[in-house]
C-alpha cells in the first residue's frame, strides 16, 4: 500500500514537470498532444498524475519539448522518500527548465557537448563546434570578461565553486544558467578530464526578482500606506479641530442672528420648516414680528397661521403660493405684503427668503421680514413730486437734457422732444442732431459757444431760433452747467431747455406797442419820469418838454424840485415830509430849466411811502400846457 502511494506521488511530481515544461515552449494541450498524435484528455490525465506514461512515451514527450528525457524526471522528491528531501533548498530543483552536460578531454583538447546542451543553447547538435570558445560566444556581452576568465583558470587546473551565467540563445531569448564541474587528475595533480553540467535556471531566477520585486513594492506599499493613514489620521484630527471651531462659531453665528434679529429695527427674521407630511409651521421669529404684524413689541411670537392672518386678503395668497414655490423649486423668495394693525393703519413689509436643507434632512425657508412703510410712502411722495414736477414743466414747456461730452452722445426729457416736433424718446440724441434743429443763421454761434463753453468747463448759456421738425419756426434758451462723470476726467453736461417762442412774440409785441405808445405820447407832448434811489430820471420827450439837455435828464431829487417855481411847489407832494404808501398827485406848475424859460406843465404821478411813511418811489407823466390852456 505504501509503494503504491509512493508511485502515485512520482506520477504527480512527473506530471507538473510536464506542466512546467510545457507552459516554457509556450504551448497549450492541445498544441502538445497534436505533436504526440494523442488525445488532450490523454495528456491532461498525464499532467495530473492520473496514468503513467510509457518509455516510448517519455522518449516521445522529450522530442516534442526539445529537451532529454532525464529532464521529465528532474523533480524534487519527497522528504520521507529520499534522504536528500530534508536537505534545505532541496527543492530548487523544481525551477531547471532543462540539463545539458559536457566532457573536456585535457590531453587532446576536445570538448564533447550532449544534445540538450545544444538545445539548452537554441541550436541544432553537431551546428557549432562544441568548446568553450562557442559557449562564450552565447554568454551574455556583459558576463563574457567573466566567462572567459573562469575558462582560462579551469584549463590552468585550478577547482572553482559552482558558477552563474546568462545565454543568449540562437532565437534570441535570454536564459540564466548554472555550470558545475567535476575534475579528473593524475597522481601528479595534472588536470585530464572535465565532467560538467549546464543547468538552465531561468524560472528560478526570475521567481527570485520577481520575489525580491513584490517584496519590495510590498514594502513600498506598507510604507505609503502608513504615511497614508498618519496622514489620513492628521487629516481626520484637523477635521475634528476644524468641525468643532465651525460648530463653536455656528453658535455663535446663531446666537448673534438671535440677538441681531430681536434688536433689529423695524424688521424680524424667522424660520419656516416644512415636515414630511408636506405642513408648514413658523419654527422661530425675532421679537419684531409681532410688531410689524400688529402686535405689541413685548407680545409672544405669533404662529405662522397668524401671520397669514395679519397679511391683506389681497396678498396672503400671494405670499402662500411664493411660499410654496420657494420649498418646492428650492429656489428664493421676494414679495412686498400689506399688514393690517389694529385701528386700521395699513403697513408694508418686504419678506425675502430662500430655501435650505436641515440637519434632519426637513425643508428649511430663513426668511428676513422688513418693514418698509415709511419706504412705500416716500415713493409714493416721490412720485407725486415728479408727476408734479413733469406737470409743471409741460406748462412751462421745459426741459431737461445731458451731454456726455467725450462719447458724443446726449439725452433729452420728453419736454424736449416735443419742443422739436418728435415722438418722446424716438430716436438717439447727439450734438449734430440738437444742431440740425438750430436756424442756420445761429447754427455755428451755437456750436462755437457750447464748445468753447466745453473746452473751458463753465456754464454755457445760449439763446436761438429752431427749427421745429415740420419746419415750424421758434426760439429756445439753454442754460447747461458742467459735472463730474463715472470716470475721472468725463465731463457730463446737465442743463434745461427752454421754449421761449411765446415769450420772445410777447416781447415783440409788448415792444411794439411801447413804441406806439411813445410815438402817440410824443404827439400829445407828454413824457415821463421816475424818481428811484434819489435820482429823477427823464426821458428825451420829458427833456424836450422841460428843455433840457437829453444827456443831463438824470438829477437828484432836490434839483429837478428846485425846477418849479417857488410859489407852485405847494401843488406836488413833499418827499421829505410823510404820508400815506401811495399818494396820486396832478397839477398845473410852472417850471424853469437852468438857463432856460418858464413853461407850464401838467404833472400826474404816484409818491410810494413804506409802512413807516418814508418816501421810496415815484413815477410819472409831463405834459407841455403852453398854447393848450390860458394863463
Amino acid at each position: 500500500m505504501h509503494a503504491k502511494s509512493r508511485s502515485t506521488g512520482r506520477q504527480a511530481l512527473f506530471g507538473r514537470r510536464l506542466r512546467f515544461l510545457r507552459t516554457l515552449e509556450s504551448l497549450t494541450q492541445s498544441d502538445l498532444a497534436g505533436r504526440l498524435g494523442i488525445t488532450v484528455e490523454h495528456l491532461s490525465n498525464m499532467e495530473r498524475g492520473a496514468s503513467a506514461p510509457s518509455y516510448s512515451m517519455v522518449i516521445r514527450l522529450a522530442e516534442a519539448l526539445g529537451t532529454e528525457p532525464a529532464n521529465l524526471f528532474l523533480f524534487a522528491r519527497d522528504s520521507n522518500d529520499s534522504p536528500g528531501g530534508n536537505i534545505p533548498g532541496f527543492e530548487w530543483t523544481s525551477y531547471i527548465a532543462a540539463v545539458g552536460s559536457y566532457e573536456y578531454v585535457a590531453h587532446t583538447g576536445i570538448t564533447y557537448w550532449s544534445d540538450s546542451l545544444y538545445q539548452l543553447l537554441g541550436v541544432e547538435p553537431g551546428e557549432v563546434e562544441a568548446g568553450p570558445e562557442s559557449f562564450i560566444r552565447q554568454v551574455h556581452p556583459e558576463d563574457r570578461a567573466r566567462a572567459m576568465q573562469i575558462t582560462a583558470e579551469l584549463k590552468a587546473g585550478r577547482d572553482l565553486p559552482m558558477q552563474n551565467f546568462r545565454v543568449v540563445r540562437k532565437d534570441g531569448r535570454e536564459r540564466f544558467v548554472l555550470t558545475h564541474r567535476t575534475a579528473e587528475r593524475d597522481a601528479a595533480g595534472r588536470l585530464l578530464r572535465l565532467h560538467g553540467v549546464v543547468l538552465d535556471v531561468t524560472e528560478q531566477r526570475l521567481l527570485q526578482d520577481s520575489l525580491r520585486t513584490m517584496h519590495a513594492n510590498l514594502e513600498e506599499r506598507v510604507r505609503e500606506r502608513t504615511r497614508g493613514l498618519v496622514e489620513t489620521v492628521q487629516r481626520l484630527e484637523e477635521e475634528v479641530e476644524r468641525r468643532t471651531r465651525a460648530e463653536a462659531q455656528a453658535r455663535e453665528g446663531e446666537n448673534r442672528l438671535r440677538c441681531m434679529g430681536d434688536n433689529l429695527a423695524g424688521g424680524a427674521v424667522f424660520l419656516v420648516v416644512q415636515g414630511a407630511e408636506g405642513s408648514l409651521r413658523l419654527a422661530f421669529a425675532s421679537a419684531g414680528l409681532a410688531a410689524l404684524v400688529g402686535g405689541g413689541k413685548d407680545a409672544a411670537a405669533p404662529d405662522l397661521d397668524q401671520l397669514l392672518a395679519a397679511m391683506s386678503p389681497d396678498d396672503r395668497e400671494r405670499f402662500s403660493r411664493e411660499l410654496d414655490a420657494c420649498f418646492r423649486h428650492n429656489r428664493s423668495l421676494c414679495v412686498e405684503v400689506r399688514f393690517l394693525r389694529h385701528g386700521g393703519a395699513q403697513a408694508w413689509a418686504r419678506i425675502q427668503a430662500a430655501c435650505r436643507t436641515g440637519e434632519s434632512g426637513e425643508q428649511v425657508c430663513d426668511g428676513l421680514l422688513q418693514d418698509i412703510t415709511d419706504i412705500k410712502q416716500a415713493e409714493e411722495d416721490h412720485a407725486l413730486a415728479v408727476q408734479r414736477l413733469q406737470r409743471a414743466h409741460a406748462l412751462v414747456r421745459l426741459g431737461h437734457w445731458e451731454f456726455q461730452v467725450h462719447e458724443g452722445t446726449g439725452w433729452w426729457s420728453d419736454e424736449l422732444y416735443e419742443a422739436f416736433g418728435h415722438e418722446p424718446q424716438s430716436r438717439p440724441v447727439t450734438l449734430d442732431f440738437f444742431l440740425s434743429h438750430v436756424h442756420p443763421d445761429d447754427r455755428d454761434a451755437v456750436r462755437r459757444e457750447f464748445m468753447a463753453a466745453v473746452e473751458e468747463q463753465r456754464e454755457y448759456r445760449g439763446s436761438y431760433r429752431v427749427i421745429r421738425k415740420d419746419g415750424s419756426p421758434g426760439f429756445g434758451y439753454s442754460i447747461g452747467r458742467p459735472t463730474a462723470g463715472s470716470r475721472p476726467g468725463r465731463a457730463v453736461y446737465h442743463g434745461t431747455f427752454l421754449d421761449v417762442t411765446e415769450h420772445k412774440a410777447a416781447c415783440a409785441s409788448i415792444r411794439a406797442e411801447d413804441e406806439r405808445l411813445r410815438e402817440l405820447m410824443s404827439c400829445a407832448g407828454m413824457g415821463t419820469w421816475v424818481w428811484d434811489r434819489g435820482v429823477v430820471r427823464h426821458d428825451p420827450e420829458a427833456c424836450r418838454i422841460l428843455g433840457l439837455d437829453p444827456g443831463a435828464g438824470d438829477m437828484p431829487m432836490d434839483r429837478a424840485r428846485a425846477m418849479i417855481l417857488p410859489e407852485d411847489q405847494g401843488r406836488v407832494p413833499d418827499p421829505t415830509r410823510p404820508g400815506p404808501v401811495e399818494e396820486p398827485f396832478r397839477a398845473a406848475v410852472r417850471m424853469r430849466p437852468p438857463g432856460g424859460e418858464v413853461r407850464r406843465v401838467l404833472l400826474a404821478g404816484v409818491l410810494y411811502r413804506n409802512p413807516k411813511g418814508r418816501s421810496t418811489r415815484a413815477e410819472g407823466l409831463v405834459m407841455a400846457l403852453d398854447g393848450l390852456l390860458p394863463e
